[in-house]
């Protein structure tokens, strides 16, 4: 039977937000990284674990197909190829090793942290974001000759920088394909969910050693795997399997952040008035190159301003935590219609393009509403907007290679 596997991953995000409801009517406190909040008395917790589970459903079924179906703006199509594959996995992977021995060498783009170098490779790799322009190639050349090359090294690089977040795309993604191919079934996604179990604790180590070592302070890899094989017996191992589990459920419900966002939405307003908040229209790498023009600093986005709540004890807040996406209209009511007409926009721009490169392998679809599950519901419209970016990248790549390659059959042609 063909399932839409996309189906599942809603189901799941809203069970998810449906437990974490419950986990905080039942203890009275918020999760995650908002459980030092305390929650106002007048909150309706219910209606919003309702909304934010709503809001799944909505979005990511009918609002996704009702989008998906508006007339895109008309870009000349790319047509992809075995050897235009290839091109294009071999440049992704000369800009990955390049990016590779940047981040090693400058122990740059650790998780958990904004931190960046001001060198001229940071700046290209600004305009040339490798891990989000990886998404986009999986998406289109999931068969292509270099893709598990390109694959390995997307993979050692981000655990190297204690990024975990590749292998939920990885799994959402194949998943979906393979369903849609009708090559899955009960007995894979058992042995597959075991599997992650087994290995995840380890990657959640690994994580932490990175973020307290740091990129510039190598990782003992094989030191922190003996550690926990010798000190972890059966026992141990599933208490912190569970403490992993509820880890991974604290950071992908979204109620949290919802309720916190809502009480302090006066603040947050009053910050954004002073200018102590980036406005949405610019929070991306356009509006880090607007204040880099203009010899500005830019403001922080309001995912760091939120985390400067969540954490207010903090010297240095160089994190950003998920607003939510709707978090502008209980900030600033007045600015949600310009708010939503900014999002539709930027939406718009992402079906256009992905409309105008012919997918191979995972269809477009799947990519843009991966991108909606990921970056869109959590409130990440700068993420959204990089997204944009890389995929417009992505296709202006596929265009400039068409034109060498025509220029050197013209200039071929003119010597013989």
């Amino acid at each position: 039977m063909k399932v839409n596997f996309r189906y599942f991953w809603v189901a799941f995000f809203v069970a998810i937000n449906a437990f974490a409801t419950l986990l905080i009517l039942g203890q009275g406190k918020l999760l995650g990284e908002s459980s030092n909040i305390s929650i106002a008395s007048d909150v309706p917790i219910v209606t919003f674990g309702v909304i934010v589970c709503a809001l799944y459903v909505i979005i990511l079924i009918p609002v996704f197909k009702f989008f998906w179906r508006i007339p895109a703006v008309r870009l000349p199509f790319i047509r992809p190829s075995a050897r235009v594959a290839n091109d294009i996995g071999i440049l992704l992977l000369m800009a990955q090793i390049l990016f590779f021995i940047f981040i090693v060498s400058e122990g740059v783009y650790v998780a958990g942290s904004t931190a960046r170098s001001e060198s001229i490779l940071s700046k290209l790799f600004v305009l040339f974001p490798v891990d989000t322009i990886f998404l986009v190639y999986y998406a289109y050349y999931r068969s292509s000759k270099y893709f598990y090359l390109n694959l390995f090294i997307a993979i050692v690089s981000s655990v190297t920088r204690g990024w975990l977040g590749i292998f939920m795309t990885l799994i959402i993604l194949e998943s979906i394909r393979l369903a849609r191919e009708r090559r899955i079934n009960i007995s894979m996604i058992v042995i597959a969910a075991f599997v992650v179990l087994l290995i995840f604790p380890f990657l959640q180590v690994v994580k932490l050693e990175i973020r307290l070592a740091g990129i510039g302070s190598a990782v003992d890899y094989s030191g922190v795997l003996t550690s926990i094989i010798s000190s972890l017996d059966f026992e141990l191992f599933l208490s912190f399997l569970l403490g992993v589990g509820s880890a991974v459920m604290e950071r992908l419900q979204l109620i949290s952040n919802f309720i916190v966002v809502y009480q302090y939405s006066e603040l947050l307003n009053f910050q954004y008035i002073k200018g102590e908040i980036l406005p949405f229209w610019i929070d991306g790498i356009h509006g880090l190159a607007y204040y880099i023009i203009i010899g500005d600093t830019a403001p922080a986005n309001l995912g760091v301003q939120l985390a400067s709540i969540l954490d207010p004890h903090s010297t240095e807040i160089n994190w950003n935590s998920n607003p939510g996406v709707l978090a502008w209209l209980f900030i600033s009511p007045y600015l949600a219609a310009f708010y939503f007409v900014y999002v539709i926009t930027l939406l718009h721009f992402i079906n256009s393009v992905a409309k105008a490169i012919k997918s191979i392998d995972l269809s477009a679809q799947d990519l843009v509403w991966f991108a909606w599950l990921v970056f869109l519901l959590p409130g990440w419209i700068g993420s959204l907007f990089l997204f944009a970016h890389s995929l417009f990248v992505f296709y202006l790549v596929h265009i400039f290679r068409d034109f060498i390659v025509r220029a050197s059959v013209r200039q071929l042609a003119a010597n013989s």
